[in-house]
């Protein structure tokens, strides 16, 4: 499934989904394996619960959440 968020979905002023939002709940019901590309952090943050991480040839496999793999890696979360 290939799913590129509507420009018209609604925004807090902080540019996050707001609350209710339709795909982030169908995204939470879904059951089977996900694969999410994103730099909507707060997406991640509510739907991811293992991060790869690839680059520079190879992949990374983080056994937690977003912010599991932010404090493994040192990042910044507001840099992302």
């Amino acid at each position: 499934m290939d799913l590129w968020a509507p420009k018209e979905r609604a925004k807090q002023p902080s540019g996050h989904p707001v609350q209710g939002d339709p795909l982030l709940a169908a995204l939470k019901k879904f059951t089977g394996t996900l694969v999410l590309v994103s730099h909507d952090r707060h997406f991640l943050r509510c739907l991811v619960n293992r991060v790869f991480e690839i680059g520079q040839g190879k992949m990374t496999p983080y056994e937690g959440d977003y912010e599991y793999y932010l404090s493994k890696t040192g990042r910044d979360h507001r840099a992302i």
